[in-house]
């Protein structure tokens, strides 16, 4: 299985879990029952592993990054392989993150955007993509059509 620094098992029982979790998973803040509904629902969806790991940080936890409407963790999926893990925000204005999941799976039906593995109403899950993040690429791309 893949193992990565920083990672937090999503097994309730696990002492810690809770505490390492909740700040990423309920944020700004839920009622602990939510984060739990939250943690089987990550489960059924296949996640296992939560990589508190990136640039951005919520306290003194780090992810790949944080919007108005959502936060993106790394994560192993059951299949043993990492993942991106898109996360609605519980302050979100959006309802539910399927109607951006199905786009995302019309679009890859093109080969076009991160491979789709699963969805819910709180969370996107695709292929994990290593390398630099895409706004770190833009501001360092060369030529022309990036200078203007």
């Amino acid at each position: 299985m893949v193992e990565e620094k920083g990672s937090v098992d999503i097994v309730l029982h696990q002492r810690g879990t809770i505490d390492k979790l909740y700040n990423v998973i309920c944020y700004p803040s839920c009622p602990k029952h939510v984060f739990i509904q939250r943690i089987i629902e990550l489960s059924l969806l296949g996640v296992r592993k939560i990589i508190l790991e990136g640039e951005v940080k919520i306290g003194k936890l780090s992810v790949l990054g944080k919007g108005t409407t959502s936060i993106v963790t790394k994560a192993v999926f059951s299949d043993r392989n990492l993942v991106s893990v898109k996360i609605r925000r519980i302050d979100s204005n959006r309802l539910s993150l399927i109607h951006e999941a199905k786009i995302l799976e019309r679009i890859n039906t093109f080969n076009v955007g991160p491979v789709l593995k699963t969805y819910s109403r709180n969370f996107i899950i695709w292929k994990y993509i290593d390398g630099i993040p895409f706004f770190k690429w833009i501001r360092t791309a060369s030529g022309t059509a990036f200078s203007k």
